[in-house]
């Protein structure tokens, strides 16, 4: 083949693989399914863990270590969680709520985790 010949193929193919790229940009205008069962509940993994309190519009200690009837609550409310899901979740007004587990203050654990979804409302 000529050497033209092959900058036109080679041109061709880019210009080809271009439009496919963009053609998998195009907005997605199909349906969602809504029949989608949620996804499963994944177990709390309770060894090693000294406390889990999943404030999922209770406060309740779940490893079994700490008392939850022991636990200190001020000011915290249930409230929506990330999924929509009411009462699933607390509501901490960012001034003075809190939740204190008696008991941990003397624990010497370094390092540790926290996990948490957070989600700031206001200026607060």
């Amino acid at each position: 083949m000529h050497r033209n010949v092959y900058k036109t193929v080679a041109g061709m193919a880019i210009v080809a693989l271009m439009g496919l790229g963009l053609a998998a940009c195009s907005e997605d205008t199909t349906t969602p399914d809504t029949n989608t069962p949620p996804a499963p509940e994944l177990p709390v993994v309770t060894d090693g863990l000294v406390a889990y309190v999943a404030l999922d519009g209770r406060v309740i200690e779940s490893t079994g270590k700490v008392d939850s009837n022991a636990i200190t609550k001020v000011g915290m409310t249930p409230t929506t969680d990330r999924n929509g899901a009411a009462g699933k979740a607390m509501y901490f007004d960012g001034v003075d709520d809190y939740a204190s587990l008696p008991g941990l203050d003397t624990i010497q654990i370094w390092p540790f985790t926290w996990s948490m979804w957070v989600r700031a409302d206001g200026a607060q």
